[in-house]
This record gives C-alpha cells, sequence and structure tokens, in this order.
C-alpha cells in the first residue's frame, strides 16, 4: 500500500526545492493525505500522472495534487521549482473559513500555464515561504501562517482568471464538497439535498445548470476514480474493493463497473496494469 502522510514537522506544512528526497519509494505510483503545489521554473521533457492523466512538466507551469488522488512525478535531471506541502488541516487552520471553491479550485486544477507576472508573483510567494520555513525567527509559525494563507488566495486569483469554473452557484462547490466526503457511504441524492437544506429539485437544477451532469453521475464519476486508485494504490480485489465501497453484491459492483466503462472489473484492471 503507497499511501503517504506528512511528517516533516509539527506545521503539517512543507516548502522545499523540487528535487529533494523524500523519505517514501518517489519512483512508484502512490498517493498522499496532503496537498502538494509544484511551481516548475524550468522543464526538460519530464511527465506527472495525477489521478490517471499524463501532464508533461512545462515551463513556469503550477501543477497541484490534492488528497487522496494518484501521483507519480518523473521528473528528468536539471527540471528545478519549489514545492508546497500542506494537510487539509492546516489549510483549514490558517484560512478558518475556507472557501467552498478555494478547495474545488486547488482539487480541480491540476495543472495551469502561468503567465510571466503570475509566476514572478507566485515565486516570489513560494520562495519567501520557502526561507521562512527553514528560519528560526522569532514569531516563525506565526508569519508561515499568514504568508501562507497570502500565497494560497495569490493561487486562487490565477485559478479564477484562468477560466469560469469557480464563479458557479457556491451551492454547486457545496455540495461538490460534500459528495466526495460522503459518496462512499451515501450515493441517495435526498440525503444530499437534505444537508444542503435544500429540495431534491434545486439541487438537481442548479448542478444541471453548473456542471451539465446531475448530481448523481457526479458520485459516479467519483466511485469510478476510487474504483481505480484501490485497484492501483492498494492492490485490493474486486471483491474487497466491492465490500469497501458498499455495494449490494459483487454482481451490483461489476454491472457498475460494465455500466460506466463499458468493461467487467478484469478488464479494468487490466487496462490499468500501465500505470504500476
Amino acid at each position: 500500500m503507497e499511501i503517504h502522510s506528512l511528517k516533516s514537522n509539527e506545521f503539517n506544512l512543507s516548502v522545499n526545492e523540487i528535487d529533494y528526497q523524500p523519505t517514501y519509494d518517489y519512483s512508484k505510483i502512490h498517493r498522499h493525505t496532503y496537498f502538494e503545489i509544484f511551481l516548475f521554473e524550468k522543464a526538460k521533457g519530464g511527465k506527472q500522472i495525477i489521478d490517471f492523466n499524463t501532464y508533461e512538466i512545462k515551463d513556469k507551469t503550477l501543477y497541484i495534487v490534492a488528497p487522496n488522488q494518484v501521483h507519480l512525478l518523473k521528473r528528468l535531471k536539471n527540471e528545478n521549482g519549489i514545492i508546497l506541502q500542506f494537510t487539509s488541516e492546516y489549510l483549514k487552520t490558517s484560512i478558518p473559513s475556507t472557501p467552498a471553491n478555494l478547495l474545488f479550485a486547488l482539487k480541480a486544477n491540476p495543472k495551469t500555464k502561468l503567465t510571466l507576472i503570475d509566476y514572478n508573483t507566485l515565486l516570489y510567494s513560494f520562495q519567501y515561504l520557502k526561507k521562512l520555513y527553514k528560519s528560526n525567527e522569532v514569531y516563525k509559525n506565526e508569519k508561515i501562517a499568514y504568508f501562507f494563507s497570502f500565497t494560497i488566495f495569490q493561487i486562487l486569483g490565477v485559478l479564477q482568471n484562468k477560466s469560469n469554473d469557480l464563479k458557479k452557484d457556491n451551492l454547486t462547490f457545496q455540495f461538490l464538497l460534500s459528495a466526495e466526503n460522503h459518496f462512499v457511504k451515501n450515493r441517495n441524492i435526498s440525503e444530499y439535498a437534505r444537508m444542503l437544506n435544500i429540495s431534491v429539485t434545486k439541487l438537481n437544477k442548479q448542478i444541471k445548470k453548473d456542471l451539465g451532469k446531475t448530481p448523481l453521475q457526479i458520485i459516479h464519476e467519483l466511485l469510478i476514480v476510487e474504483i481505480k486508485r484501490l485497484i492501483i494504490i492498494e492492490q485490493l480485489s474486486h471483491k474487497e474493493i466491492s465490500n469497501h465501497l458498499q455495494f449490494d453484491s459483487q454482481s451490483s459492483y461489476n454491472r457498475f463497473v460494465n455500466k460506466q466503462l463499458g468493461c467487467n472489473p478484469t478488464e479494468l484492471s487490466k487496462s490499468l496494469e500501465i500505470h504500476k
């Protein structure tokens, strides 16, 4: 099982050059319990796998890996930059009223090509955070928390300028976060409507308007990605996955995979072997 936690210090945060040596085997596909934000300065043709999608490493580009996403960095020699790592808990502590669209932005934008102005702005922030992180300054923790929050909102500003996706109704972001937190145990749309204190009709209408999909389709997509993660990272059998994701039966699980992907679970496992 290749699942890694951030154990570097008491901050639940780490800032290093991208070529630092982690304590785990980073050459194998894995997933973390924390965020990783890569700011690359120079690229030479390396690649990253983020949740089964492959991205070429580019100059002056931002890459974000969210907690539980599958990840593999294939960095080539002389590719450099800074990596910011932090837990969801640290994010919520530093930004107590964390906007739902901020969390969505961090999770939904694995790669962002930066303008020169945005790159230089973020580079300064990342470098200053790294300087604080490695210092013994008075009020170090407080300074890091303040400048971390500032940096995260700088990133959010870049992502908002990138697309209109972050200007959707707040209800949509609230549903997406709720679905991500509860999809294993809850596939009942009426329960999500109850949690959000709205009607099922209003929830369906808003999600369809903003995302072009129904709430149930969103939950099904989350299930499929998690099935792939469990196959690759935790190497569970399909019977174990069926139980873990609380399907009614093995046959129900088989039908779900077949309906969503047009293949049976065994064929799905074979198709994912390229990522091992």
